[in-house]
């Protein structure tokens, strides 16, 4: 996708591409302010939408003020046709990103549960052995909280 929006046909494309990357960079630190996972349905909702009212924004522009006898080389109204071609891999990108979402919440947690069970059959073998290991240290109980505590998309 960053070939398609570095790759220029003319200045009018040139114009799309940096309305269209400022757009998505502006986007992407509105997402670190939020929780990704609550936010990404709304957000790429309204970067679908934030895209259609540029394309007939500039359609317009562009057909105002667009000579008659222009070249069909240059018409910007055909790289504005182009960008539908943007859009449809922009909703293939959230798409993705939806199951990617869905893959690391399901590994975050099976990766609680392994540790918790871990942690059970050692104190269990402990009570059955009489053999008590050394508590943990402050680093091992700070880790074993992060682990605990993780909740990469998960609502709790």
């Amino acid at each position: 996708m960053t070939e398609l929006l570095s790759y220029t046909f003319c200045p009018y494309e040139f114009c799309i591409c940096r309305i269209f990357n400022s757009f998505a960079f502006s986007q992407m630190g509105k997402a670190a302010q939020y929780p990704f996972y609550k936010e990404q349905s709304k957000w790429f909702q309204k970067a679908e939408s934030d895209l259609d009212y540029i394309e007939q924004k500039l359609e317009f522009e562009i057909r105002k003020s667009l000579p008659e006898d222009s070249s069909a080389q240059e018409n910007p109204v055909k790289l504005l046709e182009q960008l539908s071609t943007v859009k449809l891999r922009f909703k293939t990108l959230s798409s993705q990103i939806e199951k990617i979402a869905a893959d690391q919440q399901k590994s975050v947690d099976d990766i609680q549960t392994t540790v918790r069970n871990t942690l059970k059959i050692v104190q269990h073998l402990q009570q059955q052995s009489d053999f008590q290991v050394s508590s943990f240290s402050e680093e091992e109980h700070h880790v074993l909280q992060q682990i605990e505590n993780l909740a990469f998309y998960s609502e709790k």
